[in-house]
């Protein structure tokens, strides 16, 4: 690429997006080769890493025109998202928990795409981009698990319906710190592999499908399947013009259902996942509106009235009324509902794949917690791409 093309791309705006956002697993693998060393005033890679991005990002963001706009609606959810990301801070800062800097990066990233939108192509180089670096984090901490700690020896490889395929040890985790995290990254890298050019499709889909597998996430793997049938629903692939719409939804509930009955008959508590929600329901009981906080919470682990797993409550909802009450939940269950009319929009309008990558992260969520409101993590990444995946392709089609 030439500088003039290159000075280009940052003027147009295209390139401001994929900065800001690749630093966020570039920040985890470098926090975990780190062993979470400090390496400036106290704080580790995890800290500084997305600040020096955000800051590059946000010089490419004052050359860019930014002549371009959203649609009304795309206003509505990143409003949304920032004022969600405002009431639940105040919560937590009244509940008394540290919050290290890199939650002021939600509204930045909010404000800059405000004034300045991203236009369809900054989105997509932005998609490919993080889909690309959380492909070469998988490979970087596949290789550095095996040089220094051989923990392939004992890894656990878990399939649905076989309870141990090889060996005695742990499912795998990464620089994630839980395999429960580390599936739906790769359900995500295999979801969106499907927009992507056939070389790129197959590496993606290759390291993703690696990873799922030995991460062992059966909620991965069911959110990466509901993904597919609503991509295989709404598609307008010319290989699937002959099947009319509720034929596509007879043919899904008819592999699906068998699916789920078989998973729920055999582990019924979900993998002790129910056990904890009558737990999280007491609690929002016991503050419905504002919640009893992350502390509270904490203490009890602490004190061993919970155990560890308990630190969340293994669903979206659940956690969002425990933690943080109906203010919280109300804030969210907007936000995403917005996020599901604009994406659903798009799906009707031949583009599909936002709304399959929203209903993937949903059906995460309804037995895990995997984001954060108050951070960019990856699960709000790929939410928020999305949604601007989906927003600026109806613009693109109107042009």
């Amino acid at each position: 690429m030439s500088d003039s093309s290159v000075l280009e791309r940052v003027r147009s705006g295209d390139l401001y997006l994929a900065v800001f956002l690749s630093a966020i697993p570039i920040a985890v693998l470098a926090h975990f080769l780190s062993s979470g060393a400090v390496v400036f005033k106290g704080h580790a890679w995890s800290v500084v890493l997305p600040f020096i991005f955000a800051f590059v990002s946000f010089l490419f963001w004052i050359l860019s025109r930014g002549s371009r706009s959203f649609p009304p609606i795309t206003y509505v959810f990143l409003a949304l998202l920032i004022v969600s990301w405002i009431v639940l801070w105040i919560l937590e800062k009244r509940d008394g928990q540290g919050l290290n800097f890199t939650t002021f990066l939600v509204p930045l990233l909010v404000i800059m795409l405000l004034i300045k939108p991203a236009s369809f192509r900054a989105v997509a180089i932005a998609s490919a981009t993080f889909a690309w670096v959380i492909a070469g984090v998988f490979v970087v901490s596949i290789i550095y698990d095996f040089a220094t700690r051989n923990s392939f020896g004992g890894l656990l490889i878990r399939i649905p319906g076989f309870p141990r395929t090889l060996g005695e040890g742990a499912r795998w985790e990464g620089p994630f710190g839980s395999p429960n995290y580390v599936g739906p990254f790769a359900a995500y890298l295999v979801l969106y592999s499907v927009t992507c050019r056939v070389w790129s499709r197959r590496i993606l889909a290759a390291v993703g499908i690696v990873v799922l597998v030995m991460s062992g996430s059966r909620s991965a793997i069911l959110g990466m399947l509901v993904g597919f049938i609503v991509y295989f629903i709404f598609s307008r692939s010319p290989r699937l013009v002959g099947l009319r719409r509720p034929v596509r939804v007879g043919l899904t509930i008819a592999l699906l259902v068998p699916f789920l009955v078989f998973a729920f008959r055999a582990d019924p508590t979900l993998n002790g996942r129910t056990p904890i929600w009558p737990e999280y329901w007491e609690l929002w009981k016991r503050s419905p509106m504002e919640g009893v906080g992350t502390q509270l919470i904490q203490d009890r682990i602490n004190s061993g009235e919970y155990f560890a797993w308990f630190v969340h409550a293994h669903n979206m909802a659940l956690d969002l009324l425990g933690r943080y009450g109906i203010i919280g939940f109300v804030m969210i269950a907007a936000l995403l509902v917005v996020a599901v009319i604009i994406v659903g929009r798009a799906a009707r309008r031949s583009s599909p794949m936002g709304l399959a990558l929203v209903s993937a992260f949903l059906v995460i969520g309804l037995v895990e917690v995997h984001g954060s409101w108050l951070y960019w993590s990856i699960p709000t990444v790929w939410l928020l791409l999305a949604v601007l995946d989906s927003s600026t392709f109806a613009h693109e089609q109107e042009r």
